[in-house]
């Protein structure tokens, strides 16, 4: 004798879906390893061990992330490129330690 059981669709539970959001420019999003290239490329000195202490969320002044892909952040370019020229500065600092004014 056997009992029929009711199939039941993984992930059937229903999920708010956002729109995505349209990249600055057309350019893609960008993970934090293929923004440093980007940034770079613009004149700003940065490497990824930098850019990753600024993002750490210790430090917690990393560029602004436009949305996630599963747990990764991804980034819009010019957004970042406008938060790594606000970090520009006259004289030499540890832009780690600055803080918000």
């Amino acid at each position: 004798m056997s009992v029929a059981v009711p199939s039941v669709e993984k992930n059937s539970s229903p999920r708010r879906r956002r729109a995505p959001a349209a990249p600055a420019e057309g350019l893609p999003l960008m993970t934090r390893q293929q923004l440093v290239p980007f940034l770079n490329a613009h004149g700003i000195p940065i490497s990824e061990s930098t850019l990753s202490k600024l993002c750490s969320p210790a430090i917690n002044r990393g560029p602004p992330i436009d949305s996630f892909w599963g747990k990764r952040p991804l980034h819009a370019p010019q957004p970042a490129l406008e938060w790594a020229k606000s970090l520009l500065r006259d004289r030499p600092s540890d832009i780690a330690s600055q803080h918000e004014e």
